[in-house]
């Protein structure tokens, strides 16, 4: 039973490292390029990554840094923007300096979903928090 239990946990982080794994540009199907490339033309330094079945595309943008996820057929999932603690809603602001004060804050992001939802992240330490627009806590992931 351990044994079994041993190679199913190898089988589940190959698997996760595979889904993460860096791709090569031209390993890229031409829709969801071009899908990124209308989205984003002035993107530089793309970086290519497995996301689930999508794919994930990392890179500067005029003087910011994002992260699109898109579908087999291009169609955009998800986009992570960073931006400035100072530019977060009040309320993650107030929250972040009761909660976690004196912490290094080593991420803030907003996220806008495929609907137009825009959440906003910010990551310290091993945690990563997620909010709405309103500053209520949705989320928080340990790493």
């Amino acid at each position: 039973m351990k044994t079994f239990l041993f190679i199913l946990l190898q089988v589940a982080f190959c698997t996760l490292l595979v889904a993460q794994a860096k791709i090569k540009a031209a390993d890229i199907p031409a829709v969801v390029k071009k899908s990124l490339q209308e989205k984003y033309p002035e993107a530089i330094k793309i970086k290519w990554t497995r996301e689930g079945a999508g794919y994930e595309a990392d890179f500067d943008f005029k003087d910011s840094e994002i992260s699109v996820t898109l579908d087999p057929q291009g169609q955009i999932i998800e986009t992570e923007q960073e931006i400035e603690f100072s530019a977060l809603p009040d309320a993650i602001r107030v929250y972040m300096q009761k909660n976690f004060s004196g912490k290094k804050i080593k991420e803030t992001t907003t996220i806008t979903d495929s609907k137009g939802t825009i959440n906003f992240e910010v990551a310290v330490k091993k945690i990563d928090l997620i909010f709405d627009k309103s500053g209520a806590l949705l989320k928080k992931i340990t790493l």
